[in-house]
């Protein structure tokens, strides 16, 4: 059965008020104006850049949805028909919507999943398995099209200087830090929406939203939450797995 693909449906913690899927790089939105007198080496500059821009975001999408598969994948697929109640379960947490409108105090509240129709196998082994694999592709993320990016965009304000004048340089720099960069920033700041949790983190997010949305669900969430253990990858050797691309943010 394919996986699900309402990404943002995944993500426990609030989202990021411009989330990755959401965001369409189009090349011409980020034109420099027309007043800005440029020789063609300096626009042939920029489609690079352009260039690189999309490939960086493309790969960010690539990589979330990867990580969007984070709570299936506390279950082992090889584990056949557990791993497929495992998802369902998962699905219906996500499907589960409070509801709830201050404006209507009388409006009844959503009716908690049944505990019956649930069925978790948590797997830290399989989990640590995951985790190192994202942390592989974040390592190709970072070589790759990162790097392409964060190298370019000097080398871009080095050609500016070179070929205008310092009127000219002056007011092209100033559309790149008060247009260009800005407009940037808002697909750069949803890097740190990578960051794949710790089995801890996840496990207590599971917690959380048992607690939350499953009927009697305090014991029923204790014996699922709190009966494996933790893999043997320690924390802070994750955090700086990491710690490069977070740089960026």
């Amino acid at each position: 059965m394919a996986h699900r693909t309402d990404y943002d449906a995944f993500d426990h913690v609030p989202q990021h008020k411009s989330s990755i899927h959401d965001y369409h790089y189009d090349p011409q939105n980020f034109q420099m104006p027309g007043y800005l007198r440029v020789p063609i080496i300096l626009y042939e500059a920029m489609n690079q850049l352009h260039d690189r821009a999309r490939i960086t975001i493309t790969s960010m999408k690539q990589l979330s949805i990867r990580r969007s598969r984070r709570y299936d994948n506390l279950c082992s697929p090889s584990l056949g028909l557990l791993h497929e109640l495992h998802r369902l379960s998962i699905n219906r947490l996500f499907d589960w919507q409070a509801q709830w409108d201050p404006r209507d105090p009388t409006l009844s509240s959503t009716p908690k999943i049944p505990r019956e129709v649930l069925q978790f196998t948590l797997d830290p082994r399989h989990y640590a398995f995951f985790y190192r694999e994202y942390c592989l592709w974040i390592q190709n993320f970072m070589i790759g099209p990162i790097r392409a990016w964060e190298k370019l965009k000097p080398l871009v304000v080095i050609r500016a200087q070179q070929v205008l004048s310092e009127t000219g340089y002056r007011e092209w720099r100033y559309w790149w830090d008060s247009e260009y960069m800005p407009a940037m920033s808002k697909w750069e700041n949803c890097l740190s929406d990578l960051a794949l949790p710790s089995w801890e983190n996840i496990v207590d997010e599971l917690y959380v939203m048992i607690l939350e949305r499953v009927e009697g669900a305090e014991d029923f969430a204790r014996s699922i939450c709190t009966s494996c253990s933790p893999p043997v990858t320690l924390l802070s050797q994750k955090e700086e797995d990491l710690e490069d691309y977070l740089r960026f943010v």
